[in-house]
C-alpha cells in the first residue's frame, strides 16, 4: 500500500503543478487552453488522478456620480434714459446688446469592458485530451478538468445636470418728453445666442461579448483503453459561466431658460417736433442638447 500511496501522491503533485502553470500563464483569459492528461500502465489497486482546475471569480462594483450645475445670470441695460426739458435735442440712440453663451460639459467613464467585453475573455478554443490506458486490476483512474467563471458586476450611474440661464436685457423704457424739438429716437438691438451641450456616459462599453461568454469552441477527446478488471475509470469535464449583471442608470436633467428682452415701452410725449421713432430688434437663439447613457 505504501507503493500505491506514493504513486497517488506523485500524480496529485503533477496535476496541481499543471493547474498552477496554466493559471499563471493565461491570466484572466480562458482561450487557447491545450491540455493533455493520460494515465498509462498503472499498477493494480492504484489510484491515479490527473486534474486541472481553472477558476476566476470577479466581483466588480462601479459607482459613478456626477453633479453638474451651469448657472448664467446676466442683466444688461442701455435703456431707461430720460430726454426731457430740452429746447433742441439731437438724435437719441440707445446701445445694442450682443450676448453669446456656450456650455459644453462631458463626463465620460472608462470603457472597462473594452471592445465587446474584452476584459473578460471567453471560453473559446479549448482543446482537452484525457484518457486511461492499460490500467491495473481494481484501480481507480480519473481525469478531471474544471473551468469555471463567476462574474458579479454591479454598475450604478447617477447624473444630476442643471442648466440655468437667466438673461435680462433692456434698451427701452426711455422717456422723451417736454422737448421743443427732438431728432430721431431709436433703441438698440438685442441679440442673444446660447448653445448648451451636456453629455454623461457610463463608460461600460459593449456588453455583447461579456454576455455571450464567447464562442465556447471546445474540443474534448476522452478515451479509456485496455483497462484492468474491476477498475473504475472516470473522465470528466465541467465548464461553467455564471454572470450576475446589475446596471442602474439614473439621469436627472433640468434645463431652465428665462429670457426677458425689452426694446419698447418708450414714452415719447409732450414734444413740439419729433423725428422718426424706432425700436430695436430682438434676436434670440437657444440650442440645448442633453445626452445621458
Amino acid at each position: 500500500m505504501e507503493k500505491f500511496s506514493k504513486v497517488f501522491n506523485a500524480f496529485r503533485i503533477i496535476g496541481v503543478a499543471a493547474a498552477f502553470a496554466l493559471s499563471a500563464g493565461t491570466g484572466l483569459a480562458y482561450a487557447n487552453l491545450d491540455f493533455t492528461s493520460i494515465n498509462d500502465t498503472t499498477g493494480s489497486h492504484s489510484r491515479n488522478i490527473s486534474e486541472v482546475q481553472k477558476d476566476m471569480d470577479l466581483d466588480i462594483d462601479i459607482d459613478d456620480s456626477s453633479d453638474l450645475d451651469n448657472d448664467f445670470d446676466l442683466d444688461v441695460e442701455t435703456g431707461n434714459n430720460d430726454f426731457s426739458g430740452n429746447t433742441i435735442a439731437e438724435d437719441a440712440t440707445t446701445g445694442d446688446v450682443d450676448v453669446s453663451v456656450e456650455f459644453d460639459n462631458g463626463l465620460n467613464g472608462d470603457d472597462i469592458f473594452g471592445n465587446g467585453g474584452g476584459l473578460f475573455a471567453d471560453f473559446g478554443e479549448l482543446s482537452v485530451e484525457a484518457g486511461n490506458a492499460i490500467t491495473g486490476y481494481n484501480s481507480i483512474n480519473e481525469n478531471f478538468i474544471s473551468i469555471n467563471r463567476d462574474l458579479d458586476i454591479d454598475i450604478d450611474n447617477d447624473s444630476d445636470i442643471n442648466n440655468d440661464i437667466d438673461f435680462r436685457a433692456n434698451t427701452g423704457n426711455n422717456d422723451v418728453s417736454y422737448n421743443t424739438e427732438v431728432g430721431d429716437v431709436s433703441t438698440g438691438d438685442i441679440s442673444f445666442s446660447s448653445d448648451i451641450t451636456n453629455e454623461t456616459n457610463s463608460g461600460i462599453g459593449s456588453l455583447s461579448g461579456l454576455l455571450s461568454a464567447g464562442s465556447n469552441d471546445m474540443s474534448v477527446d476522452f478515451s479509456n483503453d485496455t483497462t484492468g478488471y474491476n477498475s473504475e475509470n472516470i473522465n470528466e469535464i465541467n465548464a461553467d459561466s455564471d454572470i450576475d449583471l446589475d446596471v442602474d442608470n439614473n439621469s436627472d436633467i433640468n434645463n431652465d431658460y428665462q429670457i426677458d428682452a425689452n426694446t419698447g415701452n418708450n414714452d415719447v410725449s409732450c414734444n413740439t417736433i419729433v423725428g422718426d421713432i424706432s425700436t430695436g430688434s430682438i434676436d434670440i437663439s437657444i440650442s440645448g442638447t442633453n445626452i445621458s447613457n
